[in-house]
């Protein structure tokens, strides 16, 4: 994928050949550990409200992909981190 770090994109398609599953993949960041699972939403803002309504954390605000979408980083109360994904 174009940009400035190597980033590979993955995409698959369900039985019918419509999209489904996606994701990527990049280098380990130094103190970056483990797998994020990012969820497509509607509107990452929106979401944030709901999240920070129910005692979780932004650790990443929206950043815009340029060309692709927009993604953010959070933290539930549980203390997982998960993305979150805005074509």
């Amino acid at each position: 994928m174009p940009g400035p770090m190597e980033y590979y994109g993955i995409a698959t398609k369900d039985l019918e050949g419509k999209p489904s599953v996606g994701g990527g993949m990049g280098k380990r960041q130094e103190g970056g550990g483990g797998i994020v699972n990012y969820f497509g939403v509607d509107s990452i803002d929106n979401y944030v409200k709901k999240l920070e309504g129910l005692g979780g954390k932004l650790l990443m605000p929206r950043t815009e992909i340029p060309g692709f979408g927009f993604l953010a980083v959070c933290l539930d109360t549980e203390g997982n981190k998960f993305g979150l994904w805005q074509n």
